[in-house]
């Protein structure tokens, strides 16, 4: 049912009606839901499509369970990515303009029209607008209940006004600052580059090390080694070089350097004058092979240590030299015991730091416990090596071999000796890459969205969002403390996150977007202008109706309608906007703001989604500071991530044409919890839309359904069943979690009706219509476009959209009833286990009922009396040891309901003929035994019969 053809003619219908578009309304209570703006550069793919699904079921959600829903979307263009895309398609580049043939194939299918879409692409323009356009029917088409009258570009000129404003406002607090920084850089681009440009960045955690570079005295100049941590300098026994990679004797700001040759180009990059004068391989400058190298100074200490050779050292790091500290580098501690074996050299370890748990060597410790042999085992070594640094940096203090900086924590003494080597003129410091993939792994060779290695930069005319001010921390922290974060657990990330933001390069010098008010040379960068783009949301549309041009738009407009700041006449004598709809305005933004809830994927965590809170909490006051992050996992396909390589890249478009929007949806809601990783496999795709058919089937029979009037035990057990699962889903979806609400408003009630058909001789035509009836309800905000059209069939004049989600109570629920089935599906259980173990097939089955003192024993424990109170009963008395053994029993094992003995009789006599069905055998109830060769009724339990097969 879910064709294509049912699908536009409701898209049609909702479009017509204005469904989705919201407007202030003080008599119900609102809600106000977003969802990151998609970047324009492709076709989306079901992994995007996962946290925009959620978020419409919770805006369709919320929309029939009373409250006022705004769910607005735009497009975002910033920055250079789509440069990328139109340089390579004006510079003739294959692969990209077959790329783009083919995602524009999805929404043309004439050739000669892809062709001369594709080729406009030498327009960035082009390129934004088809994309946009292109997503925005995808949306559409997924069915999600967007006001499209809010939408936007970051491109157009009011919102470039808007985004100036912000700037004005976070320049004016002391947070966007202009000075030296480092930055990820692509020299092809020429821009400083951030996590929207660079290749599968959205990925990837994306830091950057600050590495301090130790001068040690060697020959005429200084061997220069690259560390993390430069209190160990006592520790150093000697340093190593690899002997088959290129080394360098330069000039480094007119002081002699030797180091790695491919240091060269990164150091220059980083402001420093480097020219090389002499090269050679790296045994040639350590020296004779197998002999005890040349020597080094070490400073502070002011040892001779040897230069010795290892192949572990990696050049592509930093200097390419590597001072060992064995007692405190389990990397350089079995490097040493390798070239003590091969060399015959005597590196003896020198202690440092003294820590609970751990020998004088805790490198040795670390090696030991793990069983490393050999400096290739990189994955154990690097798992130790981070463990006893961060333990030494938190719990050691330095011992005596550490001189005048004995006796301190080894955070302390950090600085200490930072200091002191600064003094000495023998330490200065470098930045290098930290990109890492999401298992951690570090990312060699990152790349900009224009397929060019990227560099590390130090720009000296760079703008920063300042996130390392104090200050601005502090609020961001408060904010966290008061927003809701689902799940829970993700919690700890933003913390993170805020703890080690520090200074964000916020500029660029070319691609699309706004330009820096107070800087025109430059472009403010794709995430940096992505933080509180939410309130625009609720003033955008007044914006195009009222044809407000981007020079009205002045800091005063922007200071009124979000801050309240001065008066309508005022700002209308600055603005030449009508004071009158300066006030709508301002109002709708009051009515809407704050944002209820902000939906989308982990991997915003680290970038786009702590910005946003930076950026509110410093711009707005706290009362319009959003009061909710959802979050979900990414979505892989089939088994692996999705990847043009690999060929299992799914674009939205594709997955719609092959299987109707209603089960992407289903499937991409309930195929995982969102704090899972989502696996798309099509067969269980395939599960889904057979779920969905199932449902269907069911609900169109019951509008055509004719059958009994009369009102029997199972007929109510079913409207318990209904409640029930309403119950269930209610609480599930108002936790955020989409997933749990299908398990039970599908999953969970098609087990149920088909229970109840099962049960019952005629089903109940008012029960089967009521329950179709709240079941469509129930899955309107799953599957739209099915729920729409089975409203229709059963006479319904309005959108199901509309209607009120189900409500149900637990004191409405017949407890009893319940009891009474359960009852039978677990015996039915029984039975079937026994039939499983039986050599031969029965035709008769007995049924032996507990007598009634077993009965009046778990009413006492249920009760909680103790054995002494039963003893004094002279029935129960009798019983002595059995009753004893009962008693073992916890009340929490009992039925929560427990039946009596003659409603249990009474429920077996009811079901007989149902059970013989069942069964295929015949069934005899014996309240007394009179038929048990086995004697399997002494077995019989309340709500327990025994049972004998013959």
């Amino acid at each position: 049912m879910t064709s294509s053809g049912v699908e536009s003619k409701w898209l049609g219908r909702w479009k017509k009606a204005g469904v989705f578009e919201s407007n202030p309304d003080l008599k119900r209570p609102k809600y106000f839901l977003t969802v990151p703006y998609p970047y324009a550069s492709g076709a989306l793919h079901v992994g995007h499509a996962r946290s925009y699904t959620l978020g419409d079921v919770t805006a369709r959600y919320k929309r029939m369970a009373g409250f006022n829903v705004l769910f607005p979307m735009a497009s975002h263009i910033t920055g250079t990515p789509i440069l990328a895309i139109s340089r390579k398609v004006e510079q003739g580049d294959k692969k990209a303009i077959e790329g783009n043939k083919e995602y524009v194939s999805f929404y043309e299918s004439d050739k000669s029209k892809v062709d001369e879409i594709v080729a406009g692409f030498t327009k960035p323009e082009n390129v934004a607008e088809f994309y946009a356009n292109a997503i925005k029917q995808d949306f559409e088409d997924m069915g999600y209940a967007i006001d499209w009258r809010r939408f936007f570009t970051t491109g157009d000129r009011q919102y470039n006004a808007f985004i100036r404003w912000q700037y004005l406002k976070l320049k004016e607090k002391g947070f966007v600052m202009k000075g030296k920084h480092a930055v990820y850089y692509c020299p092809n681009c020429g821009n400083p580059v951030t996590t929207d440009d660079i290749k599968s960045g959205d990925e990837y955690e994306i830091g950057m090390n600050e590495l301090y570079l130790i001068k040690m005295k060697f020959q005429d100049g200084f061997l220069v080694a690259a560390t993390l941590r430069p209190e160990t300098v006592f520790g150093i026994v000697n340093t190593w070089i690899n002997p088959n990679e290129n080394y360098v004797k330069a000039s480094v700001d007119n002081e002699i350097w030797y180091v790695a040759e491919k240091f060269v180009e990164k150091y220059s990059n980083q402001q420093h004058e480097v020219r090389i004068l002499e090269k050679f391989r790296g045994s040639s400058l350590a020296g004779s092979a197998g002999g005890t190298g040349k020597k080094l100074t070490v400073p502070i200490v002011n040892r001779e240590v040897p230069l010795l050779e290892a192949e572990f050292v990696d050049v592509d790091i930093a200097t390419g030299v590597v001072n060992s500290v064995p007692a405190h580098a389990p990397y350089d501690y079995i490097a040493g015991e390798e070239v003590m074996a091969k060399q015959k050299i005597d590196i003896k370890p020198i202690s440092l730091i003294k820590i609970d748990g751990y020998s004088e060597i805790p490198a040795k410790d670390l090696v030991e416990r793990e069983g490393i042999k050999s400096q290739t085992e990189h994955e154990k070594l690097e798992k130790v090596t981070q463990e006893l640094y961060k333990d030494e940096y938190y719990r050691g203090i330095t011992n005596e071999n550490c001189g005048e900086f004995s006796g301190l924590r080894v955070m302390a003494a950090k600085e200490r000796v930072i200091e002191k080597l600064k003094e000495l003129g023998q330490l200065t410091t470098m930045h290098e890459m930290n990109i890492k993939d999401k298992d951690g792994q570090p990312i060699k060779e990152p790349k900009c969205r224009c397929g060019t290695d990227l560099v590390i930069k130090v720009l000296a005319d760079q703008w920063f969002l300042n996130y390392g001010d104090i200050g601005w921390k502090e609020i961001t922290n408060e904010l966290l403390l008061k927003i809701a974060i689902e799940p829970e657990m993700y919690r700890r990330g933003f913390e993170h996150t805020i703890q080690w933001l520090h200074e964000w390069p916020c500029t660029r010098n070319r691609g699309l977007g706004t330009k820096l008010p107070f800087d025109e040379r430059w472009m403010i960068e794709s995430l940096s202008d992505s933080t509180i783009y939410m309130a625009y949301y609720t003033i955008a549309h007044n914006l195009t109706a009222g044809k407000l041009s981007e020079s009205q738009l002045k800091p005063e407009f922007f200071d009124f309608v979000f801050l309240g700041i001065g008066s309508a006449m005022e700002v209308s004598k600055k603005t030449g906007i009508d004071p009158k709809l300066l006030e709508k305005i301002h109002a709708e933004f009051s009515y809407w703001y704050p944002m209820d809830e902000r939906r989308t994927g982990i991997a915003h965590i680290s970038n786009h989604l702590t910005f946003m809170m930076f950026h509110h909490a410093a711009v707005f006051p706290s009362q319009f500071w959003p009061k909710k992050i959802s979050l979900n996992e990414m979505l892989i396909a089939e088994g692996r991530k999705m990847s043009k390589s690999l060929g299992n890249v799914i674009p939205i478009h594709s997955s719609i044409k092959k299987y109707g929007a209603d089960v992407v949806r289903l499937y991409l809601v309930y195929a995982a919890d969102p704090d899972t990783t989502l696996d798309w496999r099509e067969n269980q795709v395939e599960n889904a839309r057979k779920k969905l058919s199932q449902f269907q089937e069911f609900a169109e029979k019951a509008i055509k359904a004719e059958g009994a009037s009369s009102e029997f035990d199972i007929d109510i057990w079913m409207k318990n069943r209904l409640a029930e699962r309403t119950i269930e889903a209610r609480k599930a979806l108002d936790n955020s979690n989409a997933r749990k609400a299908v398990q039970s408003a599908l999953y969970d009630l098609l087990a149920d009706i088909n229970w109840y058909q099962r049960r019952a001789e005629k089903p109940n035509s008012k029960v089967m219509s009521k329950l179709a009836e709240s079941w469509v309800k129930l899955m309107a905000p799953f599957t739209p476009f099915t729920c729409e059209e089975l409203w229709e069939k059963m006479g319904k004049k309005t959108f199901v959209l509309n209607e009120k989600y189900p409500e149900a109570s637990e004191t409405a629920i017949d407890k009893t009833i319940d009891a009474r089935e359960n009852y039978l599906k677990n015996l039915l259980e029984d039975v079937q286990n026994i039939l499983k173990i039986m050599k031969k097939t029965p035709t008769q089955i007995h049924f032996y009922l507990s007598p009634d003192w077993k009965y009046k024993v778990y009413n006492a424990i249920k009760e909680g009396k103790q054995m002494k109170d039963l003893v004094a009963d002279s029935e129960l008395r009798q019983q002595g040891k059995e009753i004893a053994k009962i008693m073992q029993t916890r009340k929490e094992e009992l039925p929560e309901v427990l039946l009596e003995r003659s409603q249990e009789n009474e429920t077996l006599t009811q079901a007989k003929t149902f059970l013989e069905k069942e069964l295929n055998m015949k069934i005899t109830i014996q309240e007394k035994p009179t038929h048990d060769p086995e004697q399997k009724s002494k077995y019989a339990l309340p709500m327990k019969p025994g049972i004998y097969m013959e």
